[in-house]
């Protein structure tokens, strides 16, 4: 059934309402603090224009993951033997001249975990 021209209006007025009451919540809603918000652009690069800011601080891990690995070595595919990081090859010394992957072990502290015992 067709709704009247009454009701499309009624409807329409309380969608725009509702619209209006959303629209009202995000303006008076606290401002975002992402570190985008806070920051310049191009914080941390030559670019930015806050000379204080060109360098990234000393702390900051170069590691794309954050985290550093503690053990790295280099595999060979085919043969699995291990060389060190710092060899400079790309390539296994073995027959098939398999390619050297890099892995790496990296230490992750552990959390602690809280348990709590009910005795009964």
């Amino acid at each position: 059934m067709r709704k009247s021209s009454k009701e499309q209006r009624e409807e329409k007025v309380k969608r725009e309402k509702a619209l209006q009451a959303e629209m009202a919540v995000a303006i008076k809603a606290p401002p975002v603090m992402s570190f985008s918000a806070r920051m310049p652009a191009y914080t941390y690069t030559s670019l930015c224009s806050d000379p204080k800011l060109k360098k990234s601080p000393e702390h900051r891990s170069n590691h794309p993951e954050g985290i550093q690995p503690v053990v790295t070595e280099k595999l060979c595919l085919i043969c699995r033997k291990h060389w060190p990081v710092d060899c400079g090859r790309e390539n296994c010394d073995c027959d098939r001249q398999g390619h050297l992957f890099s892995s790496g072990v990296y230490y992750e502290p552990k959390r602690k975990e809280v348990t709590v015992w009910r005795l009964r």
